[in-house]
């Protein structure tokens, strides 16, 4: 099964409307505070989340991915290219 989390209401609202499949869901939730069980995962992807969040919290949403994720589990995370994406644009993201 396929789990996607955001804290925006709206966002999941959007989410469950839009991307249906038997195998796929969405709760709302934070990243800081994901509510599932230890180990419960084989993976965890993450796009474009980290860098929008403080530095305490990015600390608290990589433990929260070491608990859910299992032992033997992979990590995919992405962030966008800050050179190209904020700084050549003076663009603060």
């Amino acid at each position: 099964d396929l789990i996607g989390i955001d804290i925006s209401e709206d966002s999941v609202a959007y989410a469950k409307n839009n991307f249906l499949a038997e195998n796929l869901n969405f709760e709302v939730a934070s990243v800081t505070e994901i509510p599932f069980d230890d180990n419960e995962f084989e993976v965890v992807v993450s796009f474009e989340t980290i860098e929008h969040i403080s530095e305490n919290q990015q600390v608290l949403f990589l433990k929260q991915i070491k608990r859910v994720l299992k032992e033997d589990g992979i990590l995919i995370i992405s962030t966008p290219d800050k050179l190209i994406y904020s700084d050549k644009k003076n663009y603060k993201n």
